[in-house]
């Protein structure tokens, strides 16, 4: 790449320094691909849960982090390769978060909106695009225990009430009642959740079976990009 689309790239000048539709296409379509890479390995990680007894679920919420920062970085880099209008910022603005800020900065002054490209996995599986963009799912039901402290000074060790998104309440005894009824409407719809939750993993541990297929027919059939 030539020192003008290079500095394209870096620095989000979309003026006379944009990157030709062709060479904007491959930048773009590199990182949709590095993307997608990122989205097969947390597959594989569902697929393997059932194969080993091995808790990855900390590798996996690292994969989910880094595949956002991924997803913005290509988001960004849609906008550069369409030409879109950014504010004047400084080298150190050139953060894929920044970027899009400088584009929206830009819109907010009568210059002329652009829209990331959709990715290949959004045009052609919507619903598994959606199902991988949300956090990994782990019960944290019963892993915390009440933090209040009983009549004769002891420290209860009642399991705490978890009432969803990570919110915790103090156990049955000493929880406000208001608490505990939303502790009790929560319960009433957790079946549905966790049977929706259940179906989501199933069908990624699907696709993760297929991706390990892929990758290991392409280990023994082709060689490596670094042989």
């Amino acid at each position: 790449m030539d020192d003008s689309r290079t500095n394209a790239l870096q620095t989000g000048q979309a003026a006379s320094t944009s990157p030709t539709p062709r060479d904007g296409l491959t930048a773009a379509d590199a990182l949709d691909e590095l993307c997608l890479r990122l989205v097969e390995c947390r597959l594989v990680i569902q697929a393997l849960t059932n194969q080993i007894d091995l808790d990855m679920r900390t590798l996996e919420s690292n994969l989910h982090m880094l595949e956002h920062r991924a997803r913005q970085t290509r988001e960004a880099a849609s906008l550069i390769c369409q030409g879109a209008e950014l504010v004047d910022g400084r080298p150190s603005e050139t953060l894929p978060w920044n970027i899009t800020t400088r584009h929206y900065i830009a819109v907010k002054r009568g210059a002329t909106q652009m829209n990331p490209e959709p990715t290949r996995l959004e045009q052609t599986n919507p619903a598994l695009a959606e199902a991988v963009a949300a956090p990994p799912f782990y019960d944290y039901d019963r892993k915390q225990r009440c933090r209040a402290t009983n009549d004769d000074g002891s420290q209860c060790s009642e399991p705490a009430l978890y009432l969803g998104n990570h919110d915790f309440a103090n156990c049955e005894h000493h929880a406000p009642e208001t608490l505990v009824t939303r502790r009790l409407e929560f319960r009433a719809s957790a079946s549905a959740r966790a049977e929706a939750t259940q179906a989501m993993i199933r069908t990624q541990q699907t696709y993760g079976r297929k991706v390990i297929d892929e990758w290991l027919h392409r280990r023994y059939t082709q060689p490596a990009w670094f042989h």
